[in-house]
């Protein structure tokens, strides 16, 4: 056998293993090397495996370098020798655990430092591996696959029950360290899946964010495994988001909501990261339609189960680092589902109750979370872009004045000169705007109405009328009114399917008189906006009709005409919707006879029963209003009154009557209608019982006289717009009230100054005083102390008595 392995005739080896009785087969060689050994070097597999199977050859056996047959095909580089440790390993008595006495290493180690993963997968299989044996450095084969990135080995031994993954040495921390390092994300994948060490691998996720491994990053936290890793100093959104998945996305934001549940209650949530806002933002490099999914998972969570939109409500308006609102900076998807989640007709936030309410309309405050988008999209070109024109434009469109316009158009086009994007539009308007979208929208039942208002704005400047803003289309809000919603304060928005949007007012003109304190020069003021804007609206050949401090709203700081649903074209028949508190007498109407009265009754049959009937009805002595239902074929007991400029005056001195004297000119209710017990005052005025009651109740003589001029009975005598604004009320001598603010401020320099004057006077002579008084004390003392010296033999008595005698001449003397 040895001669056959010396000069290296393997088929003589082989006919000498097959042979049963040849004895001493197991003899090493010259080199040191058994039969085994010799033929494992030779990549003979079949003699090997003959060998494995006779009983006299120690397959354990060591050659001169300490070295069992499996450890020698494993450390020889030769891939076909390693193949042939394969088939030792086929013999249940090799020795899979042997440790090289010099090297420390044991069959595993050695074919995991080789990366062989054949080896290692065979020697897995083994039953009796033990797969935890460690080099003189106390480090697993598990630690240098992990160390150096081979998953497949990895894999491999994480697939023994018995194999040790505890973080107990330096080797096991300085393996995971490395791939936390190097970004080694299916070996992480792989232990978080075969161990429980994801909590205490959570420790090491700054390593990932240090060295930009966001991939591990996102793995962890689809596990809920992300900690508070997103607040660490370096952690980037953007680098993470292209990686992100509807797990790991979710996982992020509950960890980092800006809201929390407190029982029923959605409270703010100040310590976070903005994180939300941050993954809303379109910008925000997240994978297609992921942004999207993420929200409606967010707000659909169990988390939310009992205030659901209430959370929905304050994630959608929550703020990014710059105050931007969530809503406004998000993608459209995204954008579109939260607003059909929360909003009227997919974009009007309802949420306080109304306003006002009367028969006719409902108004409520809202706001607009489309308007910005619907400005771009109506000025947008076919590249869905804005120029500098269309910009300016749409900035004009959101109702703010010109020159406001002017200011925000040189903010918002400094670096955006030609070519704005919807997202750039949007983000820009909800930093800038953000009040803009703060509106007022008015239900109203009825069409005629409706359409008589928007057919009156369409000649109005937004300068005087407040404008109306881009909105839903009426077949949009008839469809979203036709459900069941109902307003907060009870009412059904089916019943009032006809919307007006319209910029959001500061006050009404009541809430003005009612909450702000008023002297001469603010009611001036308001007064001349208001007489401003009905001189435009009559210059249109158009009134009012139905002028109340509750139609007056101060927008911009300006006061403007508002629900002009009761303007009338110069002529026409006028009546068909008022406020009788501020109706002229020419506008009552006193039934004669039952006949007048069945009459009434039959045209306005439709209205009996109604809410609207309260107004209507018959009132004191049969007083009515010379009012008309629109469509009614039936005749009235009276003629209808044509409209004038001369009703709007009327209610203009109602208005100015009542801002100076603190009361209405006759009682009213809360529309604005005239009481019952007073509606026979308000249709039998006589001019000299107006002249006395404004007498007797305003003060100002210019005023007076202005109130004098409007309410008049006999409607040709009024006072028109263009009269009330030349009116001496509103031209006041300028020169005349400075002079006597100068002559005040002369008065009260002269004062100050003899004031002054005197007390300098007095601080002299008590300076003098004191200076002198301080003198005639230290001769007092002096006196007293020689006396003492001189006389020491006087008794206590006398000395008291001669320091008194002597103190009381020295300041008799002063």
């Amino acid at each position: 056998m040895s001669w056959a392995m010396r000069f290296h005739l393997p088929k003589t080896v082989e006919a000498i293993v097959t042979r049963r009785d040849v004895e001493g087969i197991d003899v090493a060689c010259e080199n040191g090397l058994t039969p085994l050994q010799w033929t494992i070097e030779q990549g003979e597999t079949q003699i090997v495996r003959q060998l494995c199977t006779r009983d006299d050859v120690d397959v354990n056996r060591l050659n001169s370098a300490g070295q069992t047959p499996l450890y020698h095909a494993v450390q020889i580089a030769d891939e076909k020798v390693k193949a042939i440790a394969t088939t030792l390993l086929a013999s249940p008595h090799v020795d899979v655990n042997y440790i090289h006495t010099d090297t420390h290493l044991s069959a595993l180690l050695i074919a995991t430092q080789s990366n062989c993963i054949t080896l290692v997968q065979r020697l897995c299989e083994r039953p009796d591996l033990n797969p935890n044996c460690k080099t003189k450095d106390g480090v697993s084969a598990f630690n240098i696959a992990v160390k150096e990135g081979w998953t497949a080995i990895v894999l491999e031994l994480l697939s023994r029950r018995d194999i040790d993954t505890a973080l107990a040495s330096t080797a096991d921390i300085d393996a995971i360290q490395e791939a936390f390092q190097k970004g080694y994300v299916d070996i992480l994948r792989a232990i978080l899946d075969k161990t429980n060490l994801g909590p205490a691998l959570v420790n090491f996720l700054d390593i990932s964010v240090d060295h930009d491994k966001y991939d591990v990053l996102e793995l962890f936290i689809s596990r809920d495994l992300g900690g508070a890793i997103h607040t660490h100093s370096h952690f980037s959104v953007d680098k993470l988001a292209p990686l992100l998945t509807i797990d790991s996305a979710v996982n992020l934001l509950l960890a980092d909501l800006p809201i929390q549940v407190s029982g029923n209650t959605v409270v703010e949530q100040e310590s976070n990261s903005k994180m939300w806002a941050k993954c809303l933002d379109a910008r925000t490099p997240l994978p297609h339609n992921l942004r999207r999914n993420v929200v409606e998972v967010i707000i659909n969570h169990a988390t939310f189960n009992r205030c659901r939109k209430a959370a929905a409500r304050k994630l959608a308006l929550s703020t990014d680092e710059q105050g931007r609102i969530v809503l406004q900076i998000t993608d459209a998807s995204s954008r579109a589902f939260i607003n059909e989640f929360l909003f009227f007709g997919g974009r009007y936030d309802i949420s306080d109750p109304p306003i006002h309410i009367s028969a006719t309309a409902v108004v409520v405050s809202a706001y607009d979370h489309g308007l910005f988008k619907q400005v771009f999209d109506e000025h947008k070109s076919e590249l869905d872009r804005l120029d500098r024109s269309a910009a300016v434009k749409c900035l004009a469109s959101l109702g703010r004045p010109p020159e406001t316009v002017a200011k925000m158009e040189g903010q918002f086009l400094a670096d955006n000169a030609m070519n704005v994007s919807e997202a750039e539009f949007l983000i820009f308007c909800s930093q800038y705007f953000h009040e803009t979208s703060a509106i007022a929208m008015k239900f109203m039942r009825h069409e005629v109405e409706y359409l008589r208002e928007i057919k009156s704005r369409e000649t109005l400047d937004s300068q005087f009328v407040v404008g109306m803003l881009p909105a839903l289309t009426q077949a949009e809000f008839a469809a979203a009114a036709s459900s069941s919603v109902v307003l907060p304060g009870g009412v059904a928005m089916a019943d009032c399917p006809h919307v007006l949007v319209m910029p959001a007012a500061d006050r009404s003109l009541e809430d003005i008189f009612l909450k702000e304190k008023l002297d001469d020069n603010k009611i001036r003021a308001m007064m001349h906006d208001i007489a401003t804007a009905l001189h435009h609206v009559h210059a249109q050949n158009m009134i009012h009709g139905d002028l109340k401090k509750l139609n007056v709203l101060r927008v911009n700081h300006r006061l403007q005409l508002t629900d002009m649903d009761a303007a009338t074209m110069l002529g026409q028949s006028v009546g068909a919707k008022f406020s009788s508190g501020v109706l002229p007498p020419e506008m009552f109407y006193k039934l004669k006879d039952n006949n007048d009265m069945a009459l009434y009754e039959a045209h306005w049959t439709s209205s009996r029963g109604t809410e609207a009937w309260r107004k209507l009805k018959p009132r004191g002595e049969g007083y009515v209003v010379r009012s008309w239902c629109e469509g009614s074929t039936s005749s009235l007991p009276f003629t209808l009154q044509k409209a004038a400029v001369a009703l709007d005056a009327w209610a203009f001195g109602c208005m100015l009557y009542q801002l100076y004297s603190e009361s209405e000119l006759v009682p009213t209710d809360r529309s604005q209608d005239v009481e019952d017990e007073a509606i026979a005052r308000a249709a039998t005025w006589t001019d000299a019982e107006l002249k006395t009651r404004i007498q007797r109740r305003v003060s100002n003589a210019l005023a007076r006289d202005l109130i004098e001029s409007l309410l008049v009975v006999d409607p040709e005598n009024r006072m028109n717009m263009t009269q009330v604004l030349g009116h001496a009320y509103f031209h006041v001598d300028a020169g005349t009230v400075n002079g006597i603010v100068l002559q005040k401020l002369e008065h009260l320099e002269q004062t100050l100054a003899s004031g002054l004057q005197a007390v300098a006077t007095r601080l002299d002579e008590v300076v003098d005083l004191s200076k002198e008084t301080l003198n005639q004390v230290a001769k007092t003392k002096e006196d007293v102390l020689r006396g003492i010296f001189q006389a020491t033999e006087v008794h206590a008595a006398d000395v008291v008595c001669a320091f008194a005698l002597q103190f009381t001449r020295s300041n008799a003397a002063s």
